[in-house]
């Protein structure tokens, strides 16, 4: 028989009381005893400790983690720590055990890993490398950084006040707007569109023109007097305020004897004066200019203050307190229009269509009119301008106008006066026809030319015509004293061939009061000729004239090769050049029709037109026909016609050497050129003899 013994199992709770239970029975009497661990020795099982979390156990192994390795004591056992031996990690991270997974650029990527760890845009260098973007501006396909002009407006990065800018490369005034879109460059208060000098911060005026600004300039108008002494440094035409002040001219146009600034006079109104424009102020005084609007009246005073009155719902007469004195005024409908002293245009009043908008490159302007909702203005080059209400193309201004000398407003159209300008040049051919008008017709001669109507075979602008005949004269000073020992030369420079014989007149005071007391005029070697000498008659020291005609061929052989003509006058033996207590002199005139382009064989054609195209000779390409060169060379081979044969003149026979010879240089006429030619031509080497 078995005795079966029941078994209990004791053990202790995790709050420390025992429990005793029946597990099952057994054929034996088995004694069951449970031991329980206490690694940290507080009188509580680590199984209770750990189930309970009263103390870590982060591998769930029943065993508190105190009681676990933790080599690096960063407080994470060694079974749960990722990097076990480096106390600043428990996980690799980025960068791995034992490196920080520092990212000092907070970008995002550990600095291990970033080719770029200071730049946050970046984590590899790239082509720039780190801290510079790969920005490629122009998109030419090369990076900024590796590019010598990243906006490819055509300046390099380094000279470019704005390399990413394709639109501005430049600001003078430095004051961060590029000179493009900065309507005052130089910052110095004067808009380019009116600054002469609109890149240099000290000058903005350049009066007389003359590419020097007025601050430096000490001239500043150009008439010859400083401006330190000057009383009108600003008006070329005075150097002293006058009778009508700086600006406007001290002239008596209608002769009365009254200066024409003083003309002004009391303004007279009537008419329609519901709004008060025939109502003259009691205070306006004298006024030299005036105009109306439809329903204003405007007027200039002796001083030159504008003053309006009439209708003024718009403003039209509220004449701006800055606008000064100015030099001329106009209305329009209701708008009121004025020139400053200074050239500038201002408007003032009604500006629903924009006409009171001055242009900002309007400039300097001369003359200015009004049209009901339109303004006009001539620039000072002469060039019309308009704007405002353009309903009707009023302010359409004609491709072909140019310049003008008047405009006028009407309704909604505009009208001008040209001035005539033929030649194009900018110049009203009114003030430039001295010297332009060769034969005297009143049309330019440039204009004559383009038309037609007269030739001009070497396209130099004057007509051959007058060419060939262009009456000039001379006059010397007086030179003295005169007479036997004392010659006294007249040298004329660039002399041009006469056409006709040549008058000369020569005035001569001195001892010519015989018939043996004579004066000699030559010319050079191939004129001469004695003047004055007299019967006895008391005439000593009195003023004497001598007329004669030298033949056109004399003078022009008199010519020298430097194109200048030299007269010489000398006494006889018998005058003496100190009878006159006075003094004794010569003076002379020459007048002859002249040929400044020769015509030499008198057959209607430029010589220099007939050699360039052909039909004349010139050897010795001097611009003269051979046919009219004298003396003729007696000796074969001198092709230039200095009178030697010599290296030049074997140039010119080798450089036509061969067959097809020309006839000048083919000296044996045998159609080509040789050793035959050549010995001629040795044969006659050195000075030629003349016949």
């Amino acid at each position: 028989t078995v005795v079966l013994e029941p078994s209990f199992a004791v053990g202790q709770n995790c709050d420390g009381s025992s429990t005793n239970s029946i597990v099952g029975f057994s054929e034996v009497i088995v004694t069951y005893a449970q031991t329980s661990n206490d690694c940290n020795g507080n009188g509580i099982s680590d199984l209770c400790e750990t189930a309970t979390g009263q103390v870590a156990d982060c591998d769930q192994n029943s065993v508190p983690d105190s009681c676990q390795p933790d080599a690096d004591s960063d407080g994470l056992i060694n079974a749960c720590d990722g990097c076990p031996n480096d106390p600043a990690k428990t996980e690799p991270g980025q960068c791995g055990c034992g490196v920080a997974d520092t990212d000092t650029d907070s970008d995002g990527t550990a600095d291990c890993n970033d080719g770029c760890p200071t730049d946050p845009a970046k984590t590899e260098p790239g082509i720039c490398g780190c801290g510079v973007a790969e920005t490629d501006t122009d998109g030419d396909g090369t990076a900024d950084c590796n590019d010598d002009d990243d906006d490819n407006d055509g300046v390099a990065d380094s000279l470019d006040a704005f390399p990413l800018d394709a639109g501005e490369s430049v600001d003078t005034d430095g004051d961060g707007q590029g000179n493009n879109a900065d309507a005052d460059d130089d910052n110095d208060g004067v808009v380019d569109s009116q600054d002469a000098f609109p890149l240099d911060a000290a000058e903005s005026a350049d009066t007389d023109g003359d590419g020097q600004g007025n601050n430096a300039d000490t001239d500043d108008d150009g008439d010859g007097t400083d401006d330190a002494t000057d009383g009108c440094p600003l008006d070329a035409n005075k150097i002293a305020p006058g009778i009508c002040g700086c600006g406007v001219t001290d002239s008596d146009n209608d002769g009365d004897g009254i200066t024409d600034c003083l003309q002004g006079g009391p303004v007279r109104a009537w008419g329609d004066n519901e709004l008060g424009q025939c109502d003259i102020p009691s205070d306006l005084g004298v006024c030299t200019q005036i105009a109306g609007g439809a329903y204003h009246t405007i007027a200039i005073q002796q001083s030159g203050f504008v003053r309006a009155w009439g209708y003024n719902d718009y403003g039209q007469c509220n004449v701006p307190s800055d606008l000064g004195a100015c030099t001329q005024i106009a209305g329009g409908a209701y708008h009121s229009i004025a020139i400053q002293q200074s050239g500038i245009v201002r408007a003032w009043g009604d500006n629903n269509n924009g006409q009171c908008n001055i242009p900002s490159d309007l400039g300097v302007c001369t003359q200015i009119a009004g049209g009901v909702y339109h303004t006009i203005a001539i620039q000072q080059s002469g060039i019309v301008r308009a704007w405002g209400r353009n309903s009707e193309g009023q302010c359409n201004i004609q491709s072909d106008l140019g310049a003008c000398s008047q405009i006028a407003g009407g309704g909604s159209h505009t009208i001008a006066i040209q001035i005539i300008d033929c030649d194009a040049n900018g110049i009203p051919d009114a003030t430039e026809m001295a010297g332009n008008d060769c034969n005297g017709n009143g049309i330019h001669d440039a204009c004559e030319i383009t038309a037609g109507l007269l030739e001009d075979c070497n396209d130099n602008g004057l007509a051959d015509t007058c060419e060939k005949s262009q009456v000039l004269d001379f006059t010397s000073t007086q030179m003295g004293p005169i007479g036997a020992g004392s010659p006294k030369l007249w040298t004329i420079p660039n002399v041009a061939q006469a056409s006709t014989d040549v008058q000369l007149r020569v005035l001569a005071r001195g001892d010519f009061d015989s018939p043996f007391e004579t004066l000699t005029v030559k010319i050079d070697t191939v004129y001469t000729q004695v003047l004055l000498g007299n019967t006895g008659s008391g005439t000593q020291c009195t003023v004497r004239e001598g007329l004669v005609t030298v033949p056109m061929n004399l003078f022009n052989g008199g010519i020298l090769p430097n194109g200048s003509v030299i007269l010489r006058f000398e006494g006889s033996i018998a005058v003496d050049p100190n009878a006159c207590p006075q003094g004794s002199w010569v003076e002379a005139t020459l007048e002859y029709v002249a040929s400044t382009s020769a015509d030499c064989n008198a057959n209607g054609l430029l010589d220099t037109c007939e050699i360039a195209a052909g039909l004349g000779a010139d050897i010795n390409r001097n611009g003269q026909l051979d046919e009219c060169e004298n003396p003729i060379i007696a000796c074969p081979g001198d092709f230039n016609l200095d009178h030697n044969v010599n290296g030049a003149d074997m140039g010119m026979l080798l450089a036509a050497w061969g067959p097809n010879a020309p006839p000048a240089i083919d000296l044996n006429a045998d159609g080509s050129i040789g050793g035959t030619d050549l010995a001629i031509m040795l044969g006659a080497w050195g000075p030629c003899q003349e016949n």
